[in-house]
């Protein structure tokens, strides 16, 4: 919600999970949509955006025409999400031996280390990532809509069936990297990681990842979707998700719908002012930090 004012933004993302088979049934998607705008565009006044599950293109074409009929329009928010998506529809040795060898060689060495893999729902294992991840945002000059407070929050509120686990490596009892994500329905979602210094040095994020992977199949996820990345402005996080062997896929894009089109000014408005704000500070942090030269 915006402060002071009746209006506000509901954000699905990676949402609505409809799909129970390998077929995608545009019908049940559609009912999905009607449901959520009813909800929160007409019962509530909130303008909807929704970042649906990410597929293949034809997939993407399926829910952007479900979406365009019911009178969602494509968002000025970032632009379509890029991601790469491993198949876990095979056992487990047949996983590793799809991974680069460079990916590969760092998992044996992270494996010789004697790091120790936890997961749990934990706020203050929440926290400990939190610490790891701000970390990450003061080396590299970049920062996240929502934190790892945020979906602290929401794996508390969730019901058990839907929460979100974080898992964090150690070694010597210190946490040295961890990842958030999310294990419902059939795909499995790398929300957040991080990893310190120390964590680098044993190559911790590759024994982490690797945990989440094998806790992935566990639970009964066929799909693990890696997260976001940006070959350009983040190529060494692109190299690491590459060299998992997975598929390259691109969402179709955040789209949206308001209530009127005075909510839609407003919210549009104080979305470029935050994020304007929000640059200024990351390049200030990125100027302090010596990771970019004065103008």
């Amino acid at each position: 919600m915006l402060p002071l004012l009746p209006v506000g933004v509901a954000y699905v993302n990676h949402g609505p999970v409809t799909m129970r088979t390998d077929a995608f049934l545009p019908e049940t998607f559609a009912a999905s949509v009607a449901a959520l705008r009813a909800e929160y565009v007409d019962r509530r006044g909130l303008q909807l955006r929704i970042a649906a599950p990410q597929g293949g293109a034809e997939y993407n074409s399926a829910q952007t025409a479900c979406l365009a009929e019911q009178g969602f329009r494509l968002s000025n928010e970032p632009h379509s999400l890029e991601t790469f998506i491993v198949d876990l529809n095979k056992p487990l040795g047949a996983i590793r031996s799809g991974l680069d060898r460079k990916w590969s060689a760092s998992l044996r060495r992270a494996e010789q280390s004697n790091i120790v893999i936890t997961r749990t729902q934990d706020p203050a294992d929440f926290e400990r990532f939190e610490a790891l991840y701000d970390g990450i945002v003061e080396r590299k000059g970049f920062f996240a809509r929502q934190g790892a407070r945020f979906f602290s929050d929401v794996s508390r509120r969730a019901p058990a069936s839907d929460r979100i686990f974080v898992h964090l490596a150690w070694h010597e009892n210190e946490p040295v990297a961890g990842h958030i994500g999310s294990f419902v329905g059939d795909t499995a979602l790398a929300i957040l990681a991080a990893a310190g210094p120390r964590g680098r040095e044993v190559c911790a994020s590759f024994a982490l990842w690797w945990a989440t992977v094998e806790y992935a199949l566990e639970t009964g996820n066929r799909y693990y979707d890696l997260g976001g990345i940006d070959q350009r402005e983040n190529p060494d996080v692109y190299r690491f998700k590459k060299r998992f062997g997975g598929r390259h896929v691109t969402s179709a894009g955040n789209f949206e719908i308001a209530p009127g089109r005075s909510q839609k000014m407003l919210i549009d408005t104080a979305e470029q002012a935050w994020t304007y704000l929000r640059s200024a500070k990351v390049g200030l942090a990125k100027w302090r930090t010596g990771s970019m030269p004065a103008q």
